[in-house]
């Protein structure tokens, strides 16, 4: 029998303090053993819609209120650990530091609402910045640090930043050189007065020095990192802003595996907090916040949110392994810091899994994962069940629009049935609205049936920074159009199936490369495959398959296709059949479908049918 420990609503002895969040750990009561799921989740058990609710509130706090109530609450419990920069913070620490910051970057002449550029990697530095920006009511911009000439002007020019955070170099990255090369006339300006012809609202570079050159430089034109460590005074001697919880906090810029396309997504204080609280709760397993390894990067919704705001959230600590995913970091930081809890992407899980160093560090701590980012295959789940002794295996739905998650699966899914835990993505968070419509009548379908998933409710973003016409297409009569194919239960669990720009139409029928791409993991040659449509004088589309193999394996084409026959639907089967050693990606690590379709059309002469 698994015994987790109870979520309890707790009301805050201070009138400002009425935040619900866990009590003490240590001290919480177990699940009795006829414990119930909070989340109510109400279909009309005939068409796919549904409506969420359960025994919580939502967050009547910004993120600078929750920076001060737990360094008032806990000053002394560990929030953040980076081992890569051998430092702890305490809630007591990181307020300190961040109201430094705070102080300091005031005199920058930053006004609430501007927006401050972060193009770092996982580093505590980052974490004290953009908390000191959500103290001022900055909006914070964070960006891939892997990003090149073109999308940093993009991004930067897009979102009118007037600061910019960086490292001078990092690994292959040279970060000063590429500022320079967009703003030459940094060399000849003071720090704080950029005057750039290309990039004209930028104003502040705030340069740290790379953690692997022992080397320490100061650059012209540019604010050293160190100027806004010390505190210049107390935070108390600066008016503030006032900061309402529906203020815009965040930008992320996102793309989709269909197209080249970034939006700057922008996120307010309430949605970005309601999304994490929301899915915390209703995953069901408050043991698991204890202690948390998240090796998936700031600048992702899922790295941000659970790496930042479930910590301020729930109080919990959370360990950032190294300064980009690795897997031999990740296994020292879970032994180290003796981790209960795992979040990652499919890939990372995956990595761990065949790890060939695995058996050499002491994982035992570990019993929850949770999985986001990305499709799963089931066959991923079932096998870190069969090597983990795990008491849950969480799976979410979200996307930067939904300012982190929409729908998840919860320690009790796994006592309901294998589809509901390991085959859906969960049921959606409570005080939402969901349901799925015909692609093209727009009107609700059955349940079971397949349809774009369409939700509402209060962790959805606001608009695309500067993009009316691309915000306007994105909702319907209120509703957030995901692009995601999926089919709903009589009970609200969701099926993923595809995104909706990538159904193949085959002879009238639709076809889901997520479907197909399933089925070919299975495979025990093939580590990876991604599934395409390519055009096709008589069916209109024909399917494409890249495969990636295992390592020191062999495999043509014919092996494929005779794994798949008897097994899927013969219109199912791939025409062409690829095999390659990586997939194209952009830099937000997206596989790019629309990529690898060009290089088909090209490669097998279908230009004429386009």
């Amino acid at each position: 029998m698994l015994i987790l420990t109870c979520l309890k609503k707790v009301l805050r002895p201070d009138p400002r303090v009425q935040i619900l969040a866990l009590r003490n750990l240590g001290t919480s009561p177990v699940f009795r053993n006829d414990a119930k799921d909070s989340l109510k989740v109400v279909t009309n058990l005939k068409t796919s819609y549904a409506s969420s609710t359960s025994d919580y509130n939502l967050v009547p706090h910004t993120i600078r209120d929750l920076i001060d109530i737990q360094a008032e609450q806990a000053p002394d419990k560990m929030v953040f650990g980076f081992p890569h920069q051998s430092m702890n913070l305490t809630f007591g620490e990181l307020k300190q530091r961040v109201d430094a910051f705070a102080s300091n970057l005031i005199d920058t002449g930053l006004q609430k609402g501007d927006r401050i550029a972060f193009a770092l990697p996982n580093c505590y530095e980052l974490a004290v910045a953009y908390m000191a920006s959500a103290k001022l009511g900055l909006i914070s911009v964070l960006l891939n640090p892997a990003y090149q000439l073109t999308e940093f002007e993009y991004m930067l020019k897009k979102s009118g930043t007037k600061a910019l955070v960086i490292y001078d170099s990092f690994k292959h990255l040279n970060h000063m050189n590429l500022i320079r090369t967009l703003c030459p006339e940094l060399d000849s300006s003071l720090s704080g007065q950029l005057n750039s012809k290309n990039l004209p609202l930028l104003k502040h570079v705030i340069v740290l020095n790379s953690p692997l050159n022992p080397t320490k430089q100061t650059f012209k034109g540019t604010w050293p990192y160190e100027k806004f460590v010390q505190p210049k005074s107390t935070i108390a001697n600066f008016q503030l802003p006032y900061i309402d919880i529906d203020d815009p906090n965040l930008i992320l810029f996102t793309s989709g595996t269909t197209d080249l396309f970034f939006k700057g997504a922008l996120m307010t204080n309430s949605s970005l907090l309601n999304s994490a609280y929301l899915s915390t709760l209703v995953a069901g397993n408050p043991d698991g916040l204890k202690m948390i390894c998240n090796p998936v990067p700031f600048f992702h919704i899922y790295g941000f949110s659970s790496g930042f705001l479930i910590p301020l959230l729930m109080q919990s600590s959370i360990v950032f392994p190294f300064y980009f995913p690795e897997t031999v970091t990740t296994m020292k930081a879970i032994q180290g810091y003796k981790c209960v809890t795992l979040r990652g992407t499919p890939t990372q899980f995956f990595d761990l899994l065949h790890h060939p160093e695995r058996k050499n560090y002491d994982l035992s701590s570990l019993d929850t994962v949770i999985f986001g980012g990305a499709t799963v295959p089931p066959e991923l789940l079932k096998k870190m069940h069969e090597n983990f002794n795990l008491k849950m295996i969480a799976v979410g739905y979200g996307m930067t629009e939904t300012s982190f998650c929409h729908s998840l699966t919860n320690y009790f899914d796994q006592n309901r049935s294998f589809k509901k835990a390991f085959e859906s993505i969960g049921r959606p968070l409570p005080f939402t609205e969901t349901k799925i419509v015909d692609i093209d009548t727009r009107e609700i379908v059955p349940l079971d049936t397949d349809g774009e998933l369409v939700i509402k409710g209060p962790h959805i973003f606001r608009e695309y920074w500067d993009e009316k016409e691309k915000t306007a297409e994105t909702f319907e009569n209120g509703w957030l159009k995901t692009g995601d194919i999926c089919s709903m239960d009589q009970e609200g669990y969701l099926y993923f199936k595809s995104r909706n720009k990538e159904v193949i139409i085959r002879g009238g029928a639709n076809l889901y490369p997520a479907e197909i791409e399933t089925f070919l993991r299975t495979h025990e040659k093939i580590l990876d495959t991604q599934v395409f449509g390519v055009p096709d004088e008589r069916m209109g589309e024909e399917i494409c398959a890249w495969i990636k193999l295992k390592p020191n394996v062999q495999m043509d084409s014919e092996e494929v296709i005779m794994f798949c026959k008897g097994k899927i639907s013969q219109f199912k089967i791939p025409k062409y059949i690829k095999f390659v050693d990586k997939f194209p990606i952009n830099a937000n690590n997206k596989i790019l479908k629309i990529e690898m379709r060009k290089q088909a059309i090209a490669e097998y002469n279908l230009d004429k049918l386009i």
